[in-house]
């Protein structure tokens, strides 16, 4: 009988998967981010790096969220391990999304045009709209002015909030403190609020969530500092938040560093000798870009206008597309410039017959990536006649003459 007892909990337990997989995979075909969502949205991807995730509210699934796709009430968006997204709110808001970064996005309560953030875990960054921000953390709530710029973490000790500019009240269980440019709340469930100044080294350059396209010779990228404080400062430069995997290192007095990274995100700050942060955390991302592979017309193919369509492959990060129609292979006077939201264009307009050259670059977020190989084809108004047939295929050949039929 035991034995049978344990059968029988076994059986319930294969039940039990075999319900939650066809669950899921029922759930994957409904998915509302799948689909149409009439409700408007909260915001847009603008550029993302690698994965990003994201999880309507009530749904187990996670979906792909690509550049230029729109993010909804309640909607989850997870950044895993080596990549990175920027997030344009409805309000104003422009927002960079580290790794290993999980936020639920929400419309305010109290103003229809309003979005909030709770971030459950990673980091983020950027600058507020007009009517300010507001952000959640497990650990405690910070209010963000109008247009202030702030960098936002939460780990396993609790929370941290930077301010670059303007101001932000930070709120938690144990009191509420208002942190201003250049200094740094630090937040625990046991000590509370601790406000600090963060002022031994100004980051001069790169900007801010920077954004590097090597490309050719141009491969270095110059970091430039300048320090405040006459006491040891060290440059760190590391390929995770965490500053364990320190790539690149400099004095503090040296003022610059030059160095040539590969494609991924990158961060980078000052530390007294103790290895405290003296200065604010920056990050950039260096994308190595590609140009699309043109799909049709194909090279020398025949099309007939109007509705011509072009195709080409996607490139990650790519929220639109650039499309030219040149006579010339060089493309020394485009005919043509048009738009695309994908990865392909229906284009109506009229050209007089004959043949053209087309080529597609990506747009990632406003910065301009490579053109395509330049790829010929004939344009016809008037549909091509239809090959003329055989009625009697068969055909003698006299050896004296011509054919014999």
């Amino acid at each position: 009988m035991p034995n049978r007892d344990y059968d029988w909990a076994l059986s319930l337990v294969a039940m039990a998967a075999a319900a939650s997989s066809a669950y899921l995979l029922t759930a994957r075909v409904a998915h509302p981010a799948a689909e149409a969502r009439q409700e408007p949205p909260v915001g847009t991807v603008a550029f993302r790096v690698s994965e990003v995730r994201r999880r309507p509210a009530g749904s187990l699934v996670w979906d792909a969220l690509e550049a230029g796709q729109r993010v909804f009430d309640q909607d989850s968006v997870f950044v895993p391990r080596g990549s990175a997204a920027t997030l344009a709110l409805s309000d104003g808001a422009r927002l960079d999304l580290e790794e290993n970064t999980l936020i639920v996005v929400e419309r305010a309560p109290e103003r229809e045009d309003a979005v909030r953030l709770s971030l459950r875990k990673g980091a983020l960054s950027g600058t507020a709209g007009a009517r300010g921000l507001e952000v959640r953390t497990p650990s405690a709530r910070a209010a963000l002015s109008g247009t202030a710029e702030a960098r936002l973490s939460v780990d396993g000790r609790g929370s941290e909030v930077a301010v670059m500019s303007g101001v932000a009240t930070v709120e938690s269980p144990r009191g509420a403190r208002q942190v201003e440019r250049d200094q740094v709340a630090a937040v625990s469930p046991e000590r509370g609020i601790a406000v600090a100044t963060s002022s031994g080294a100004a980051l001069l350059s790169p900007a801010r969530h920077f954004r590097f396209y090597p490309s050719g010779e141009r491969r270095a990228l110059a970091l430039k500092w300048q320090a405040n404080t006459p006491g040891e400062l060290l440059i760190q430069v590391a390929a995770d938040r965490e500053f364990r995997e320190v790539r690149w290192t400099a004095p503090g007095a040296q003022g610059e560093l030059s160095v040539e990274p590969g494609a991924g995100t990158y961060w980078w700050r000052a530390v007294d000798a103790g290895g405290r942060p003296e200065s604010e955390t920056r990050t950039f991302v260096v994308v190595e870009e590609s140009a699309p592979s043109p799909v049709s017309p194909g090279s020398e193919e025949v099309v007939q206008a109007p509705g011509v369509r072009f195709a080409w492959s996607s490139v990650a990060s790519a929220a639109e597309y650039e499309v030219q129609i040149s006579a010339d292979a060089d493309f020394a006077r485009a005919l043509v410039e048009e738009r695309a939201f994908d990865s392909h264009l229906g284009w109506q307009r009229a050209l007089p017959d004959g043949r053209y050259f087309w080529r597609v670059r990506a747009v990632l977020d406003g910065h301009l990536g490579p053109w395509s190989k330049a790829v010929p084809f004939r344009l016809v108004e008037r549909p091509l006649p239809d090959a003329p047939q055989l009625i009697n295929p068969i055909i003698e050949v006299d050896p004296g003459g011509g054919p014999k039929r």
